[in-house]
């Protein structure tokens, strides 16, 4: 299929009228203004710098196509499809995935395909689609769906997906659906809600037994002579960041894709004073190192990297992430998002995980059928208890 064939796709919206659709394969064609039209202050990642970013960088090689939907003149609707390969068991656990990595071992291609997907090739629970509160959802999801299948007969990528949507983003995008799409569970996401003015407020407000555990780990830190440096501009030290993010990716139970170098010197040229490092060290020597973002009244723990050789009793990572939670507050904002790991701790520091979904569709009927079929095995829903660590809450 030709550029032409894709740049002409309309699809008729009976009570709103036709929607049209340019597509572009560098989004450095699209206006940043119009782009961004749609988005509010905290959607960084949906926005045309963040996507620049991860085309620029080239992570995973990926091949994108910026999608802009109009009904009649006026924008309703922004995304990114990106094509990479990627091991369809990524979320799998337990025997299934012992299971598929014996056979890995013999057949390294493995349940290992083309994945054409809704989305950036970065794992940071976020989409990369936004409509209109005003869009009509179901003539979009039709034309998304009809870009999507035309792309993978094109490239012959037999697998498309949409990622990674919450209970709220998820309800205009359950229309693809009736589009031969089924919704799975993705990894939860750790969400802490802010409303403290210092770190010694949120401290103080915890119950006695998550306080008592903190302040062990804090005791733990000023013990072992760790210490922490705020780093503005840590494009300089990407080879740090660089080599410690490397040894997280080496152990990581769920893995859709490397980070290169480039990204990571790109977060903090291409987004300016919205990234920042955090560098915990000891005598000099850096132990871990978590990427942060800010946007709006959000921050975001982007990434992190740890140095194993590091003692396992200073308990190098809980301080990391202690301190990414004291710079949220020390910054303002009003939520924390701290990713899709780590949940026991991070639960103990009040987060509470929040689903996210996936929208998958085989484009052989036979493959789509196993693959729905095995749903529950491949992608398992993850379940965690609440726990109740402030003061006043249920």
């Amino acid at each position: 299929m030709s550029e032409a064939a894709l740049r002409d796709l309309t699809c008729p919206a009976r009570a709103l009228g036709p929607l049209r659709v340019r597509i572009h394969r560098d989004i450095d064609e699209i206006d940043p203004a119009e782009w961004d039209g749609l988005l509010a202050d905290e959607e960084l990642q949906l926005s045309h710098r963040f996507v620049r970013l991860c085309q620029r960088s080239r992570v995973e090689d990926a091949d994108y196509w910026h999608l802009l939907v109009y009904q009649e003149d006026r924008l309703c609707g922004v995304a990114s499809l990106s094509r990479m390969h990627v091991p369809l068991d990524v979320l799998s656990s337990g025997m299934t995935r012992c299971l598929i990595r014996s056979v890995r071992r013999r057949h390294p291609a493995f349940l290992r395909i083309g994945l054409l997907v809704c989305g950036l090739p970065v794992s940071f629970g976020q989409p990369c689609l936004k409509l209109a509160p005003w869009a009509n959802a179901g003539a979009v999801s039709h034309v998304l769906a009809a870009v999507m299948g035309r792309i993978g007969r094109e490239t012959k990528t037999h697998l498309l997906c949409l990622k990674e949507f919450d209970p709220v983003t998820a309800v205009p995008v359950d229309p693809v659906c009736r589009h031969g799409f089924f919704r799975v569970p993705s990894l939860p996401s750790c969400s802490l809600e802010l409303r403290w003015d210092s770190f010694a407020d949120y401290l103080r407000e915890m119950t006695a037994g998550y306080r008592r555990q903190l302040r062990a780990t804090l005791r733990t830190r000023d013990a072992a002579g760790l210490t922490f440096r705020r780093v503005e501009s840590f494009a300089a030290e990407g080879d740090v960041i660089h080599a410690l993010y490397g040894q997280v990716i080496e152990r990581a139970q769920y893995r859709l894709e490397t980070l290169n170098r480039a990204f990571i010197d790109r977060l903090d040229t291409d987004l300016g004073g919205q990234s920042r490092a955090i560098v915990l060290e000891r005598h000099g020597r850096p132990l871990a190192v978590a990427v942060m973002l800010f946007a709006g009244t959000l921050a975001t723990f982007l990434l992190a990297g740890i140095d194993y050789r590091a003692d396992r009793q200073w308990q190098v990572y809980p301080n990391l992430v202690v301190a990414v939670v004291d710079e949220a507050i020390r910054s303002g904002a009003s939520r924390l998002e701290l990713g899709q790991t780590s949940y026991a701790l991070k639960g103990r520091l009040g987060a509470v995980e929040v689903p996210r979904f996936l929208y998958l569709r085989h484009r052989q009927p036979l493959a789509h059928l196993l693959l729905r079929g095995s749903a529950g095995l491949l992608f398992p829903r993850h379940d965690y208890p609440s726990r109740r660590v402030f003061r006043g809450t249920a």
